[in-house]
């Protein structure tokens, strides 16, 4: 075996010191405490420095923990083969946390490895589920167990390369294609300068970099949240103020970015510990993990000072507090109603709620609510998002094939299969979203809408039938594009508004009588007799399966009705006037007892 060298290029010392080491505390059960073998993990002593002379920033919360901590081998021997046996170059990848992360910071490794960004269940059964596949044991689903059915060769194919089980195999900063690498998605940071005689850090500062790498594909929530629309373009035009390759190669449109990105908020200023890293519990959608909510900062805030409620892993949260070096305490932070978790940067001070921004440490005075959005008369059913969204992107008509004569793409791990699916693009738009209804927990909740499966695809050999199978599924949809609310007329006289797609929606009133008609601008699907865009048609209810979400729906006739009694109103008189004001704060069944001749409601005789 050969002695260790006093000195060592760099190439090699990059090689051996890419990812931070690990803090000289331990969650265990939920407490902090001094790890028993604090002493093996300091930097003195250890004879990875004879070698490696590559300096830990100052700000790195490491800084004093060894080498071996993170990269295991043996920082006692002195010799090469000796000290370098078992060494893992890149820790924090999710094969090896076990060993390297979980040992100071095993609780949240726990968390990590049962949430929805690294097990992907919740895609994996509603993918499974629309393919007509065996759902059952939906608990134990994971992304590194997908098989050789039509179903997970459609996910392998297409679907499978963000989840932070993908493998960090090389050195380098986190950027915007980046996928996967366990803890390195999220955590790690270079130097702005990139002097490469400084190590890599792993700390909180999450930018909005580290989340576009995965979170620039379906919703696309990254690239709206920052103002920018996926296009199917393949050429760049010419006006480089309203188009960009924001993420690789596609190009983007600039629509309206969201009020919170305008006024200098990264993801993580709003999207904390346990949206982020889960909680151990499991979750069938992401919907169902995330607690924080518009109300928590905007509705009639709780602080954990005054909660009634458990305080929702309160170590962690006080942890936090501590690490961001925030001048407030955990008794002064807003807590969330669901679950009274502590949002640890919106606190308390001198009578205003406010924000302090993670990563900038700026301060933001939260706005109050405004009383027309206090959830309660007419509109008190409403989403904030379902008013406050400016636009979705929204595809429709897109083609699935089955192509077994050819090899495809495993997006996992890079490996080929046998067979792959082919998927050609239909329209693309960036429109404000539809409305759908959402009756998860016994609640009517009016939230926005996106197409989630206009689709086609091949019929695969146990489905009964002929010929392609055909989608008209939507989801519900949580946009990030925040701003001003949107007018009386684009929802009570808007046809996308209501799930009928684009068209011309028209209100006649002839012989007393006042009818609907729409008349749409796509051709009617030969399937359902529904146009393209659509969700469903309207004044009628359907009843077949019609979104990713069981408690999901399109508006039904009667809440068509209500929306277009107003539409009535509203296609006379402004909507800003006094009387359409008025309907806002009245009984507005009581205002339409006593009517002016010339008012025709629908399918009402005037007097």
């Amino acid at each position: 075996m050969k002695k260790l060298a006093v000195t060592l290029s760099f190439t090699a010392i990059g090689v051996l010191l890419v990812v931070w080491v690990v803090v000289t505390l331990s969650v265990q059960d939920g407490h902090y405490s001094q790890l028993d073998n604090a002493d093996d993990l300091v930097v003195q002593g250890s004879t990875c420095v004879n070698c490696h002379s590559t300096a830990i920033h100052a700000q790195d919360p490491h800084k004093f923990v060894a080498c071996t901590s993170c990269h295991l081998g043996d920082n006692k021997s002195e010799l090469e083969d000796d000290s370098h046996k078992g060494m893992v170059v890149i820790p924090g990848n999710l094969a090896d946390v076990e060993s390297t992360c979980a040992t100071c910071h095993s609780e949240s490794v726990q968390h990590i490895l049962s949430s929805l960004m690294t097990s992907n269940h919740g895609i994996i059964n509603v993918d499974r589920h629309f393919f007509g596949e065996d759902t059952v044991g939906v608990h134990g689903v994971h992304i590194s167990s997908l098989g050789d059915t039509p179903a997970d060769l459609h996910l392998k194919n297409l679907c499978s390369s963000c989840h932070l089980g993908k493998e960090k195999s090389e050195i380098g900063e986190i950027g915007t294609t980046s996928r996967g690498g366990g803890c390195n998605a999220c955590h790690l940071n270079y130097e702005k300068s990139n002097d490469k005689n400084t190590h890599a850090m792993l700390n909180l500062h999450v930018s909005d970099i580290h989340c576009m790498g995965c979170h620039s594909r379906s919703g696309r929530i990254s690239t709206n949240y920052m103002g920018w629309h996926e296009t199917v373009l393949t050429e760049m035009p010419e006006d480089p103020t309203k188009y960009a390759h924001v993420i690789d190669k596609r190009v983007h449109e600039f629509i309206a970015e969201d009020v919170h990105h305008a006024a200098g908020l990264q993801c993580i200023d709003c999207h904390g510990y346990t949206d982020l890293m889960g909680d151990g519990r499991y979750y069938a959608h992401e919907e169902d993990a995330v607690r924080i909510s518009c109300e928590d900062c905007h509705g009639e805030p709780e602080l954990a000072g005054n909660s009634q409620q458990r305080l929702y892993q309160k170590e962690i949260y006080e942890r936090l507090v501590a690490s961001y070096d925030f001048k407030h305490s955990l008794d002064s932070v807003v807590v969330t109603k669901k679950d009274g978790v502590p949002l640890t940067n919106v606190f308390s001070k001198n009578g205003d709620l406010v924000l302090v921004s993670k990563l900038s440490k700026d301060e933001h005075t939260v706005p109050a609510l405004d009383p027309e959005c206090s959830r309660e008369g007419v509109h008190g059913a409403l989403d904030c998002n379902a008013c406050h969204a400016q636009w979705v992107p929204q595809c429709i008509g897109c083609h699935s094939e089955l192509d077994m004569n050819s090899s495809g793409f495993d997006l996992r791990d890079g490996s080929r299969t046998e067979g792959t699916w082919v998927e050609h693009l239909g329209g693309f738009f960036a429109d404000q979203p539809g409305l759908g209804v959402s009756t998860k927990g016994g609640d009517r909740v009016f939230r926005p809408s996106i197409p989630g499966m206009i689709i086609t695809r091949t019929r695969l050999e146990h489905e009964e039938g002929e010929g392609n199978v055909f989608y008209r599924l939507f989801s519900l949809s949580s946009p990030h594009t925040t701003g001003k609310s949107r007018d009386c007329k684009s929802c009570h006289l808007n046809s996308l508004a209501l799930g009928l797609g684009r068209g011309s929606l028209h209100y006649n009133t002839e012989n007393g009588y006042g009818e609907w008609i729409f008349e749409s601008e796509y051709a009617h699907r030969e399937e359902d007799g529904l146009p393209e865009d659509a969700w469903t048609g309207l004044f009628i209810d359907r009843e077949d399966v019609v979104s990713t979400r069981s408690y999901f729906r399109p508006l039904n006739t009667q809440e068509q009705s209500s929306v277009l009694l107003v539409g009535a109103c509203l296609y006379c008189h402004d909507q800003n006037s006094d009387i359409i004001r008025q309907t806002l704060k009245s009984d507005f069944q009581q205002m339409t007892q006593n009517l002016p001749e010339l008012c025709i409601l629908p399918k009402t005789k005037t007097p």
